[in-house]
């Protein structure tokens, strides 16, 4: 079995191991819902430095809000995740006691079991609980008023910001983060679009 092979069955594997703990396996993505949100665990393959011989590939991980998925819908219950398209987003690697950009490959046989092993132990046991102490909206408007929003531009921080505080009915405390996203935009790269989202947010102020 080449390479590719093995990680096709590492990536059932995976899913397999964390089924019975509530998750929910979609290509390369492991999705866990929980209160307020849905928690996503992504494999990224290293195309570029993978073979037929091994594969390289880290994991990504993300936090989407619901009450940010149903301010574009009214549906917050689909069941396609990236972890690029979350509100919160990091490696996995990033979670470990000793961070770093951690890459794992799959060579053979062996490696699908270990690696799984590996891998189900650092979610389990490191990752989950950090992520889980995150995953609240109140939790997202602290950390985005303070200037803080892992894996997020400072305009996507701003621009959240105002619709959460929307979509949690707190309509002045919007407004104000509305008007601090505008004046922030000023003179930036993205000023235009800015503009758009501006504007299509005080839609729902009238």
């Amino acid at each position: 079995m080449n390479a590719a092979k093995n990680y096709k069955s590492f990536k059932r594997y995976l899913a397999k191991r964390l089924a019975p703990e509530g998750y929910v396996g979609n290509g390369n993505a492991l999705t866990l819902k929980v209160s307020e949100a849905v928690i996503v665990f992504e494999l990224q393959q290293d195309l570029k430095n993978s073979s037929k011989e091994m594969v390289r590939f880290t994991v990504n991980t993300g936090i989407s809000l619901h009450a940010l998925r149903e301010f574009f819908s009214d549906d917050s219950s689909e069941s396609v995740f990236s972890a690029e398209q979350c509100h919160w987003r990091s490696r996995l690697g990033r979670l470990m006691d000793s961070p770093s950009d951690v890459w794992w490959t799959i060579s053979n046989d062996e490696d699908v079991e270990s690696r799984c092993d590996e891998i189900v132990s650092i979610i389990r046991d490191i990752a989950l609980p950090q992520i889980k102490t995150l995953a609240v909206a109140e939790t997202f408007v602290q950390l985005w008023k303070n200037g803080k929003g892992q894996g997020l531009t400072e305009y996507e921080r701003r621009i959240s910001l105002a619709r959460l505080l929307w979509a949690l009915g707190r309509e002045t405390e919007a407004q104000g983060a509305l008007e601090a996203f505008e004046t922030a935009s000023i003179g930036k790269g993205w000023a235009a679009s800015a503009k758009v989202d501006a504007r299509e947010l005080k839609k729902h102020f009238e």
